[in-house]
């Protein structure tokens, strides 16, 4: 049996007393093509159920943790992984606040290391990973824990992938939810076996890649996580963003044509910077020239992983000067990468921004016939004036659509517009 047979027989096994290996494989949400065809059982479902029933432990797991004077969170992360790691090795660069005092506190598996902050994130977490001897790596920031509700859920997981998969190499993507943009990020990269031969790669937004920077097979899981360091008190406590630029800044200088650095400068520097319509051309035509380099010839996963990131942000800035030419020719691109879903979104973004061009000439167009009106047309002044209040509140312009209300109800008239507010009024109604 391939592996995506596996899982889809292990789906359809009924809520009610699953098999083991149905149980644990539940949490698994998405598997890339390479790992999916790979002959994982020479029998049936059947014998494969019963043999996994009489398989070995759960594995041991060892939280890997980089800190720098993180007293206030370093409690949390350690505490919610004590059901799912086996040990904690934490990786300390020179703390001066009571982190390491709280680390000991959380947890007797924690074990602490040293080490000065050699100016670069993959750096420590590669020295971090020689620390462990075996099992699995579960990188977990300082700033990061696990929800409540699947604490504990991690290592059956694992057990099964270890069973099934023996001896193949890919990472394991936790969900990570962003405390303050709301957003959820899947493909995470943050667990795999120490045996493993990655490393991570990139001083700062560092990824665990091959050693020739080619981006291993995932597996992503409904396990969830949140992250707390974008939260604007810590952003500033920390002063992450102007370490974060100067970083980035460092990154481009030393790679002037990895258009990773480009599309982080993009992000983390002048996107926080766009005030004007013109802002924001200046650094969609900066991000939009590292284009070209994703088809350079050779290059590697761990300097192309950026392009669908930077197609969005692509578009995000089109949307801030008015660029649907733009847009539209991003969207096509999303659709290459795979993304339907924001490449719909963009194009509709398109087709809405053409549907109120068109509807904000309405109102203008009518306005002339209104210098031309007599007692006889009053009604129909009213009607006009009526439309111009639908059209404007349908594009937002809400001062000018009650100012046209007014009139037409001074000429007898406004009764769609009202019945149009009040079926809105009913249906934001809480119940």
């Amino acid at each position: 049996m391939k592996l995506h047979e596996v899982l889809t027989a292990a789906a359809s096994e009924g809520a009610e007393a699953p098999s083991r290996l149905s149980a644990d494989l539940r949490r698994v949400v998405a598997v890339d093509n390479a790992l999916s065809g790979i002959d994982v059982w020479g029998g049936d479902y059947g014998s494969l159920v019963a043999a996994y029933e009489s398989g070995g432990p759960d594995p041991s797991v060892t939280g890997v943790v980089l800190s720098l004077d993180e007293e206030e969170s370093i409690g949390r992360c350690i505490g919610s992984a004590a059901r799912d790691c086996t040990g904690i090795v934490l990786l300390d660069s020179g703390s001066t606040d009571s982190t390491l005092e709280i680390a000991r506190s959380s947890s007797a598996a924690v074990k602490i290391s040293s080490r000065p902050w050699p100016g670069s994130f993959s750096e420590q977490r590669n020295h971090a990973i020689t620390l462990v001897d075996d099992g699995w790596l579960f990188f977990i920031d300082a700033d990061e824990y696990i929800l409540p509700e699947d604490q504990g859920k991690l290592r059956p997981v694992l057990r099964v992938l270890d069973f099934l998969l023996p001896g193949q190499d890919f990472l394991v993507s936790p969900r990570l939810a962003n405390c303050e943009r709301g957003d959820v990020a899947t493909n995470t990269r943050k667990i795999f076996r120490r045996g493993s031969p990655f490393r991570f790669m990139g001083d700062i937004h560092e990824r665990p890649y091959f050693p020739d920077g080619s981006s291993p097979s995932w597996i992503e899981l409904d396990f969830g996580m949140e992250h707390t360091g974008y939260l604007p008190e810590v952003v500033t406590a920390k002063k992450k963003a102007g370490r974060s630029k100067e970083m980035i800044k460092a990154c481009r200088s030393a790679e002037p044509q990895n258009p990773k650095w480009v599309y982080y400068e993009a992000r983390d520097v002048l996107l926080p910077a766009v005030r004007s319509p013109q802002d924001a051309r200046a650094a969609y035509d900066h991000l939009h020239s590292s284009l070209p380099w994703y088809g350079r010839s050779g290059i590697p996963d761990c300097e192309a992983d950026q392009l669908l990131d930077a197609t969005i942000l692509l578009c995000d800035l089109a949307l801030r000067f008015g660029g649907r030419e733009e847009i539209a020719n991003h969207a096509s691109a999303l659709t290459d990468l795979g993304r339907p879903v924001e490449a719909a979104y963009y194009a509709a973004v398109v087709e809405f921004g053409s549907a109120m061009t068109v509807l904000n000439r309405i109102p203008s167009r009518l306005e002339p016939v209104l210098d031309v009106a007599t007692p006889d047309t009053a009604m129909t002044l009213g009607k006009i004036r009526e439309l111009q209040a639908l059209v404007a509140f349908s594009s937002g312009d809400y001062a000018g659509g009650v100012a046209y209300y007014h009139q037409a109800e001074a000429l007898g008239c406004g009764e769609s517009v009202r019945d149009s507010m009040d079926r809105a009024r009913a249906a934001l109604a809480v119940p």
